[in-house]
């Protein structure tokens, strides 16, 4: 099945928010958070914030949780400190990625993903952070290419693109599954939840 990825980990919730995180651990959804650095404390906000929530008091919650988690470094200055902490926390299952593609060299080995927004040419990492805000390139070929290259592959929902209406939406998320992804990432996990059959406790 399609494995759901909570943008921004909203859930019933505000966007980067505890709330949201132990909403997606309750709903089984994977998480994606935006991370930024300042003053040393490494925090989650999609903008620059005085107020983010911290890596740290978020770690707390997801230490024990099964769910992916995707951490978007939004500043690259924030890589070592974000790698510390999870390793500190002991957070499994997850990897890092930035829209710049910009080649992580903490020197400790942890999970990365490409972003890609082009039909791709050449992919240095196993896992693929995918949209089409470049070039419509999602086609059923290329993606069972890559599949059988043993890469694992995400796609951006519509919403997160282009304002869209819901219908427009679950036709993408439709188009996404066809196409065969391994997961999609949207602003309204339940509704894609159960738009494919899942049920909610």
């Amino acid at each position: 099945m399609l494995e759901i990825i909570s943008h921004r980990g909203i859930c019933d919730s505000d966007e980067s928010s505890l709330t949201g995180i132990k909403n997606c651990i309750k709903y089984n959804f994977g998480v994606e958070l935006d991370i930024r650095i300042k003053h040393n404390d490494v925090y989650i906000s999609h903008d620059v914030s005085t107020d983010g929530v911290l890596l740290s008091d978020a770690c707390n919650i997801m230490d024990e949780s099964k769910i992916r988690k995707i951490f978007h470094i939004k500043e690259i200055e924030a890589l070592d400190n974000t790698i510390d902490i999870l390793i500190k926390n002991n957070i499994k299952n997850f990897f890092l990625f930035n829209t710049e593609n910009n080649k992580f060299s903490s020197g400790k080995n942890v999970p990365t993903a490409d972003y890609i927004n082009r039909k791709p040419t050449h992919i240095d990492s196993m896992i693929l952070w995918c949209d089409e805000t470049y070039e419509k390139w999602f086609d059923k070929q290329i993606i069972s290419d890559l599949k059988m290259q043993d890469r694992f592959i995400f796609a951006h929902s519509a919403e997160l693109i282009n304002e869209c209406t819901m219908s427009e939406i679950k036709k993408e998320w439709d188009r996404i599954n066809q196409l065969g992804f391994h997961g999609i990432c949207t602003n309204f996990p339940k509704e894609c939840s159960k738009h494919f059959g899942g049920k909610l406790n």
